[in-house]
């Protein structure tokens, strides 16, 4: 059951998880937080976690296991002294692949952060609007310093 839904939250798009995410924590502040992002991240982080973790545990052979019980340790004892310890780096190595996702994903924010400001109540212009301006920015300081002085200016 859990290794469903890992999957099926797996394809799900970023933009259906920020939607998930202001319907959880923007509509019940009332607000837009850097908290409804970060739910956004975690919710992106939880398959990636899950399926690696789950990998990892099933690679530690069953014979260390079997060790333990025949030394007489209980089965919860056995799993996080042993069985959870030999699987660290790689459970360890999902976390780090998960944040590398997540630290990608932009499309989730777009939602929180759109086309009003939660300060004033006033209209803004959009994340991808302003990123659309000023990536042009070193484009226009380069060739109006070329039309002046006819050479590129140095900052």
């Amino acid at each position: 059951m859990v290794r469903f839904v890992s999957d099926v939250l797996n394809g799900v798009p970023s933009i259906v998880v920020g939607i998930v995410a202001y319907g959880l924590v923007v509509m019940r502040q009332k607000h837009f937080s850097a908290l409804a992002g970060g739910v956004a991240l975690a919710i992106m982080m939880i398959p990636t976690i899950a399926r690696t973790t789950e990998q990892m545990l099933l690679l530690v052979p069953q014979s260390t296991r079997e060790a333990a019980y025949g030394l007489g340790v209980s089965r919860w004892r056995t799993t996080l002294s042993i069985t959870v310890r030999t699987a660290t780096s790689g459970i360890i190595t999902g976390v780090m692949l998960a944040f590398a996702r997540v630290a990608g994903e932009t499309a989730h924010f777009f939602l929180p952060h759109s086309e009003i400001n939660s300060g004033t109540g006033k209209r803004t212009n959009p994340p991808p609007r302003y990123r659309f301006k000023f990536s042009l920015t070193p484009f226009r300081l380069l060739t109006s310093g070329i039309a002046r002085h006819g050479r590129a200016r140095s900052y």
